[in-house]
């Protein structure tokens, strides 16, 4: 994955959760995730696996396309 899709991305799940106003600790839980990982993702540190995408737009509630790619 490319350094700008990363960032891209990375900003899309920020938004997302900040958009359904949740905290990165609330996601964390929803994901049974530790919150220090959605702090990587969120940073470009970290890259979600599928599976782990396919969670975050389903708690989200947002389309695993337009996450990926619309922001």
């Amino acid at each position: 994955m490319r350094e700008k899709d990363k960032r891209e991305l990375s900003r899309s799940i920020r938004l997302s959760r900040k958009d359904r106003g949740m905290t990165q600790e609330q996601l964390a839980r929803e994901l049974d995730v530790d919150r220090t990982y959605i702090c990587a993702i969120e940073n470009g540190r970290r890259r979600p696996s599928l599976r782990l995408m396919i969670r975050l737009s389903e708690i989200l509630e947002i389309d695993l396309l337009t996450l990926i790619l619309d922001r």
